[in-house]
């Protein structure tokens, strides 16, 4: 998650008119030490002002780490997360996921069932971004509207905000890029993305959408 991504979503959640105790998901959270160390913008921005609002928020992931608190396969097509877990949340967030699942119907579908009626999903994904397997890349990179569309097919739904980020932060640009293939400590090519943020028009950009979920399919 960049760090503009994060600042926009903890933005564009403090207002939701969410209960005193609201029950919060984050989907493909990572583990702790990711959230807080490796990119600790997502706690700093996202982890804590919700929590400082008494907000319990459980995380999710496909595997079992420090941190997550429940593992879940958003991809299982036999049984939904609500199965499962028996509970449904006030806010759902998924962030810089669906690109990286072969089925994003069904991935949506389990998203959706942990909604409460009335409650929120946050998603965001790629617009433009290189490709990057988490194990797999799919390439996926909508529009706004793109993904309204997607998920109108298994639920009502009001967008709350949206908007494509474009990401100014020179840091992205100037990380060096290793091949698949070599050890880790080898640059490749030094900073070979770092013409994009000198050309402004072909900087990255991210699709965030905050939906509020009125009726499920």
């Amino acid at each position: 998650m960049f760090i503009e991504e994060s600042l926009w979503i903890r933005q564009a959640i403090h207002d939701l008119p969410l209960p005193d105790r609201a029950e919060i998901a984050d989907v493909g959270s990572s583990d702790l030490f990711f959230r807080t160390r490796i990119q600790p913008h997502i706690a700093q921005n996202i982890y804590s002002p919700l929590e400082s609002r008494g907000f319990h928020i459980t995380s999710f992931d496909s595997k079992q780490e420090l941190g997550v608190d429940r593992i879940i396969d958003l991809c299982d097509e036999r049984r939904t997360p609500h199965d499962t877990i028996g509970k449904l949340f006030d806010l759902v967030l998924c962030a810089n996921m669906l690109e990286h699942v072969e089925n994003r119907q069904v991935a949506i579908r389990n998203l959706l069932s942990m909604i409460k009626s009335g409650g929120f999903l946050m998603v965001t994904v790629p617009r433009e971004y290189l490709y990057h397997e988490d194990p797999i890349d799919t390439m996926y990179r909508p529009t706004p509207h793109d993904l309204h569309n997607l998920i109108e097919q298994q639920a009502k739904s009001e967008i709350v905000i949206g908007a494509i980020l474009t990401i100014s932060d020179r840091q992205y640009y100037m990380m060096p890029v290793y091949p698949r293939k070599l050890l880790h400590n080898i640059p490749f090519f030094g900073y070979r993305q770092a013409w994009r943020w000198f050309l402004k028009p072909f900087r990255w950009k991210v699709t965030c959408l905050l939906l509020r979920i009125k009726r499920k399919t």
